[in-house]
């Protein structure tokens, strides 16, 4: 039997959210949504087009840069601007069926939404959210609110949450 391929998602936007930036630009369509730790095998996430912009109270102008390497060690969390269906690791999002809906405190991030765990209340390397609101807690925070479908965070960075 032979195996057919799967045709190759087009590129889309993904959004990462640090400490510090939001990095926005185009990953190509087969790129995995991870967070690119530098454990074992590794490789960064790479984007073109990209735009790179302060989240806190800053006076540092935005950057364009042709093309920028993601590591995953400080980002707090992915934004994939594309159906999650549609990625091509949307499998190893789908595996998560323990719905926690909340309050997660993140970061310098305050993230509203329902992170979705394998195991109650076990914290994996990389949490799948769905249904979110991101809100800067940093008073004069460039970023006010950033809403998306579905992101996945760094927990990591997580501080504590509160279940709603």
């Amino acid at each position: 039997m032979f195996r057919k391929n799967k045709p190759i998602p087009p590129p889309f936007v993904v959004q990462v959210l640090t400490t510090e930036y939001l990095i926005e630009g185009t990953a190509q369509g087969d790129a995995y949504i991870d967070l690119f730790r530098g454990l074992d095998d590794w490789s960064p996430l790479r984007l073109t087009s990209v735009q790179i912009t302060p989240t806190g109270p800053t006076k540092v102008p935005a950057q364009s840069l042709p093309v920028f390497m993601v590591s995953g060690n400080s980002v707090v969390a992915l934004v994939p601007r594309m159906e999650l269906s549609q990625m091509a690791d949307h499998e190893m999002w789908a595996v998560h069926k323990i719905p926690c809906p909340g309050i997660f405190h993140i970061g310098p991030y305050l993230i509203r939404g329902t992170m979705m765990f394998l195991r109650e209340d076990c914290l994996e390397e990389v949490m799948p959210m769905f249904g979110v609101q991101i809100r800067h807690t940093v008073p004069g925070a460039v970023l006010d609110e950033l809403n998306a479908p579905f992101i996945v965070v760094n927990p990591s960075w997580m501080v504590g949450y509160q279940p709603i």
